[in-house]
């Protein structure tokens, strides 16, 4: 204060910013929230983040070929994206373990994933997935793949950029949803066309392991 300097020039730190992040966090039933100028940048920080505190160096990142962390442009020639999923989740996602299931015209479902995943490991669902025409994992497969990652130990992320228009498909409260994640992850900018950036909500340990990154 004696320098001049007012308390909203702190990155990351202001009241209004915590009060808006408490918010959003308590929308989704988690226990907290911070803003993240991008998706990209929030995402990485979370898997990064659940890997430290859970994984091991051999921990992998199971994805769905059409994520949005694997295709940054999804809305062009799906036949040759589903070609190159692997090599762009490699360039994409470097110094992560990536592996791909399920199939790139259907949604994810909970056998994609049976015997498959282990302790530490992170397994990342989109809802919807844009780059087949939206189809969304089913109400009984989330809870499916939830309880399975519970089972081993591993973590289980959503990226939720358009979660709230796949809210209503489910006919369920948002915490609900989000229960059967570790992490979520929404969008400002796009079905709600706010400003951009976005919110990622977890646990505390996780939170602050995100905002490290």
């Amino acid at each position: 204060e004696d320098a001049g300097v007012l308390a909203t020039d702190v990155y990351g730190s202001a009241p209004k910013l915590q009060a808006f992040e408490g918010e959003v966090a308590e929308l989704f039933g988690k226990p907290e929230g911070a803003f993240f100028i991008t998706g990209t940048l929030a995402q990485r920080a979370v898997l990064h983040a659940h890997l430290k505190l859970f994984g091991s160096p051999d921990s992998r990142v199971f994805l769905h070929p059409t994520s949005h962390l694997v295709h940054h442009d999804c809305l062009r020639d799906g036949e040759a994206q589903a070609k190159r999923a692997r090599t762009e989740a490699e360039q994409r996602l470097p110094g992560f373990n990536c592996e791909l299931v399920g199939q790139f015209s259907q949604a994810m479902s909970a056998k994609d994933c049976a015997g498959l995943i282990r302790q530490g490991d992170v397994v990342v669902v989109e809802l919807p997935q844009r780059c087949n025409g939206g189809r969304t994992v089913t109400w009984e497969d989330l809870q499916r793949i939830s309880a399975e990652a519970r089972r081993v130990g591993a973590r289980l992320h959503m990226d939720g950029a358009r979660l709230w228009e796949v809210q209503p498909y489910y006919d369920r409260p948002l915490p609900d949803i989000c229960a059967l994640f570790d992490s979520v992850y929404v969008s400002f900018y796009k079905g709600l066309g706010g400003m951009s950036g976005a919110m990622l909500c977890s646990d505390a340990a996780t939170m602050a392991g995100s905002r490290d990154f």
